[in-house]
Order: C-alpha cells, then structure tokens, then sequence
C-alpha cells in the first residue's frame, strides 16, 4: 500500500507537501508590508519582487530542515510526511536546504546591489534569518528559547523587506517605526508559539503557564503594532490612514478575534480549542501585514498584501500546513 500511495504522489506535490506551501504567503506578506512601510506607494516593482524571491527560498529552506532534523521521531511517531514515506530522500532534503539558504542570501545580496551604491544590510539581514533558521530546527527546538528564535525569525523578515526599500529613499537607516513593528511582529509569532508548546508541556501545569504567558506575550506584541508609529513620530506622507486613531483602532479589529480565541482556549485547554486558536492567530499574520502595507503604501498595496491569503487558504485544503 505504500508504494502505491508513493508512486501516485507526483513529485510536486511531495515537494509542495514538504515547504508547507500554503504558510508561504504569510512570510511573503509580512516582507512586503516591511518593504512598502518605508518606501511609500512609489518605487520599482523588480525590488519587491526580488525581495520576496529572497524570503521564499529562505522560508522553505527552513520548512525542509524542520522535517530533517525532526526525521527520527517522525518515523518513531509513525507521522506522515514525504520524508517518513520515502517520497522525498533525506539527502535530497538536505541538498534542498543548502541550496535554497544559499539562493536566498544571493537574492538579498542582489536586492541590495540594486542601488546606486551596494547595501550590505539585506545580505547581512539574509543571514541572521538563516542562522536563526538553523538554531530552531537544530538545537534550541526543545527549549525556552525556542519561541522566542521563532518569533525573531519573523521580525527579521519583516526588516529584510524594509532594508531593500532604505535605497528608494532618503532615509540612512532603518526608522523607529519599522523597528518598533518588527519587534511587534516577533512578539506576536513568540506568543503563538509559546501558546502551542501546550501539548508539548511537562504536565497539565506547566502547559497552563503556556497558554497564559502565549497571550501575554502576542497581545504586548499586538500594543506595540497599534502604538508604535505614533510613539515612535511616524510622518504621514499622502496616506490617509491616521496613526494616531485609525491604525491602532485596525490593529485591534484584526488581532481582537484571536485574543478572543485564545481566552476561550485557556479556559478550556483542550486540543479542540486551542487547534482553532492557533490556526485563526497563524492567519491574521497576513491582515497584520496588510494594515502595515496601508499604513505605509496606502490602500490599493494594503488589498495587495491581504490578497495574499488567498492562494494560502486555497492551497491549504488540499496541503497540510503543520
């Protein structure tokens, strides 16, 4: 029955199956909105587009590590997966990893070459995410720190889109805005995946802690999306959108579901409830990014990035996303 069930998978499918194909375009949002907050609605598409070549491949070279490094215990659990089935080889995996962390990094180095003058930072950005990447799937999976090189790795992310965008403008550095958003969105990722150890928890205790601390944490990361661009003196530039009132007010309309969700789940701590919490706070990363890419680039590129979860909410019908 295996081999059946092998031969009838096409490869694609094996290797969409395999990068979680369906979370990609979260990853990609949350880039763009980084891009399109400092670079304003005016700027050369090819940069963009460059950039999200970039954190795909970084993102999938991630997805394929994960399953490598978790291979033995996949098969001890009997899960399924094109590595457990054989669909995929384990070396083939690997080479699959190298190639795509190393395609990334030549991509954020391009993005960066796109300027007058070459801007080192993406590349450098490129390669903390890969680090990052690696200290997950690898040694820190199973500890307290986990969470938090998760939540880093979507920060960063989110700063490798905005550092392609410093060329298109007048400004030397990353604002305090962009970083106050970055920080938003790593606390926000750290909350969730604090909030999904629970089945992983050493006892009933130690899982409640979990939940609790999870929201904590995502709800301190929604605060300082909502707040950051007026705390920090953000400047309107043709944008309609008010930072003062509007965006926080946003902010809270797209992340008041999950914190919803996650209050009903520390309620009652059981997989049917905390599986719909997690889902729910994984797909609102992409309206999150849409607020930020209206914030910055106006409405038409705030729809763009939200479109987004479209072709993920299609694809994830028929591919698993965890």
């Amino acid at each position: 029955m295996d081999s059946s069930d092998q031969s009838a998978t096409p490869l694609w499918l094996s290797w969409a199956r395999l990068v979680r194909l369906p979370t990609v375009f979260s990853a990609m949002a949350c880039t763009a909105s980084g891009f399109l907050l400092i670079s304003g609605f005016e700027f050369p598409l090819p940069h963009l587009i460059v950039v999200l070549a970039s954190v795909t491949a970084l993102y999938w070279s991630g997805m394929i590590l994960n399953d490598v490094c978790d291979i033995d215990e996949d098969r001890r659990l009997n899960r399924a997966g094109p590595l457990v089935t054989g669909e995929i080889s384990v070396r083939t995996a690997q080479l699959a990893v190298v190639i795509l962390m190393s395609v990334g990094v030549a991509l954020a180095w391009i993005a960066g070459n796109q300027a007058e003058e070459f801007d080192q930072l993406p590349v450098i950005i490129s390669v903390v995410i890969g680090g990052l990447v690696w200290l997950y799937d690898a040694p820190l999976k199973s500890t307290l720190l986990a969470p938090a090189v998760m939540g880093a790795c979507r920060g960063a992310s989110f700063l490798l889109g905005s550092s392609v965008a410093l060329p298109l403008t007048q400004v030397e550095t990353i604002p305090e805005h962009v970083l106050s958003a970055a920080l938003g969105f790593t606390l926000y990722v750290m909350g969730l995946t604090l909030f999904g150890r629970r089945e992983a928890a050493a006892g009933e205790d130690a899982g409640g802690i979990n939940l609790a601390v999870g929201l904590v944490v995502l709800v301190g990361g929604l605060l300082i999306m909502a707040f950051g661009p007026t705390l920090t003196g953000f400047e309107q530039r043709g944008v309609r959108l008010d930072s003062r009132i509007a965006f926080p007010l946003l902010i809270g309309l797209i992340g008041g579901p999950v914190i919803v969700r996650f209050f009903k789940a520390i309620r009652d701590p059981d997989p049917s409830s905390i599986g719909p919490a997690m889902r729910l706070s994984i797909l609102t990363i992409v309206p999150l990014s849409a607020a930020h890419a209206l914030l910055g680039a106006g409405p038409s590129w705030g729809f763009a990035v939200f479109f987004l979860s479209i072709p993920g909410l299609i694809l994830s019908a028929k591919i698993r996303v965890t």
